[in-house]
């Protein structure tokens, strides 16, 4: 415990300059590693406290919560989850309030509690427009709409998507998030009957996956255009997808979920 404060007490003397060192990230992670060692969590506060209320302790905290998350540790991912809430409102740090409530989103998609996820995605979505984070907003939103097609919201999921196109597509980072949308749509024209814009749309994700390089999107938009196909009864053109997923290089490995699913459609056209 004593090697442990004393280490703080270092990182403390050195945080009012933790962005302007070439080290900072470094010190930051070995305080944030402290934190998350320390097995006794009245040990860890005590810890906590002695760094004042500021933007790098909000940070801590929600950092600390995500690694629970990680964990699956849902008792202390709700306590500091709450905890660094609670911080970023006193604060008015409006995109730490809006990471709190994208964390719970997540959580609650995790645990398949679609309305709680949804609520919190829509939280996070209006609190990161306020605070002039757009992709991040966007990418609530696509968050928001997924999680309507999951419920067969078809219309009200394909709206939200080309919402939330409008604010990930200006980014510079845009096409890593323009694939789930890409994808999204898909599905919804899918759902609806609508097998031409359903290609449209599958074909665009996967041409996102591949400028991205990503084999795993790949296989999956091209088991996606086969379902299409499938559904036309062109089952020529579903067999050439479904394959061309299968040879991918090792995607038995990248995705065991997959995998099965595309050998599982491929028979069921051959």
């Amino acid at each position: 415990m004593y090697l442990r404060i004393c280490l703080l007490l270092f990182f403390l003397i050195t945080s009012c300059n933790i962005d302007k060192t070439s080290n900072s990230t470094q010190k930051y992670n070995n305080l944030k590693q402290i934190l998350l060692d320390e097995k006794e969590p009245n040990a860890r506060n005590r810890l906590l406290n002695k760094i004042p209320d500021d933007s790098l302790k909000n940070k801590l905290q929600l950092d600390l919560a995500y690694e629970f998350y990680l964990k699956e540790d849902s008792t202390r991912f709700r306590y500091w989850n709450s905890q660094a809430k609670k911080m970023a409102i006193n604060l008015d740090l409006e995109a730490n309030i809006a990471l709190t409530n994208w964390d719970l989103g997540n959580f609650f998609y995790r645990d398949h509690i679609i309305d709680s996820s949804y609520y919190h995605y829509n939280l996070a979505y209006e609190q990161f427009l306020k605070a002039d984070k757009d992709l991040k907003a966007g990418r609530m939103l696509l968050n928001m709409a997924i999680l309507q097609e999951k419920v067969k919201d078809y219309i009200g999921s394909e709206n939200t998507t080309f919402q939330a196109l409008d604010l990930i597509e200006e980014s510079t980072d845009s096409q890593n998030y323009v694939y789930p949308a890409n994808n999204n749509l898909g599905i919804i024209y899918n759902g609806l009957g609508d097998y031409s814009q359903a290609l449209k749309y599958h074909r665009a994700a996967l041409k996102n996956a591949e400028f991205l390089e990503d084999p795993v999107k790949s296989a999956r938009s091209l088991n996606n255009l086969g379902v299409v196909y499938q559904k036309l009864g062109d089952h020529n053109n579903s067999i050439l997808n479904y394959t061309k997923a299968l040879q991918i290089d090792s995607i038995l490995q990248k995705d065991t979920e997959l995998y099965p699913v595309l050998t599982d459609n491929l028979g069921y056209s051959e």
